[in-house]
């Protein structure tokens, strides 16, 4: 709950200082377009008060990029949590699975050895399915 809260007051001083931002920055712009008419500010404060929203720009795409690595970080942990305890059984079950096809695929193979066997003995060609070992 607590870290709710946290979230949402963060969240409001975002918006806050981004509404306040914006403010100034409107101000700005009107001032420099009545000092390209001939009047207001000069031109010192007009490019200390860009660079003021300019550094206000900057901050603020820094704190976003922070929690967006932040979010990135924890769904990185989270789909690494997820593949251990859900791919592993995963992996465990196909393995076996496998193991048991390999078992009859081998019981399958030795009894094609022992038909083939027994048709060499009587004089017939080998069966079809006969792999040639190499």
């Amino acid at each position: 709950m607590e870290n709710t809260h946290y979230h949402l007051q963060q969240d409001l001083l975002s918006h806050i200082m981004l509404i306040i931002s914006t403010v100034l920055g409107l101000i700005v712009i009107y001032q420099m377009m009545r000092h390209l008419l001939g009047g207001s500010w000069a031109a010192e404060g007009l490019m200390i008060a860009m660079l003021g929203i300019n550094m206000t720009m900057m901050f603020n795409h820094g704190k976003e990029i922070t929690k967006l690595q932040v979010e990135m970080q924890q769904l990185r942990h989270d789909f690494d949590s997820f593949k251990i305890n859900e791919f592993g059984s995963f992996r465990t079950q196909v393995e076996k699975r496998f193991d048991k096809v390999e078992t009859r695929l081998s019981k399958l193979e030795r009894g094609m050895e022992k038909i083939n066997y027994h048709l060499e003995r009587i004089g017939q060609p080998p069966s079809r399915f006969h792999r040639k070992q190499a």
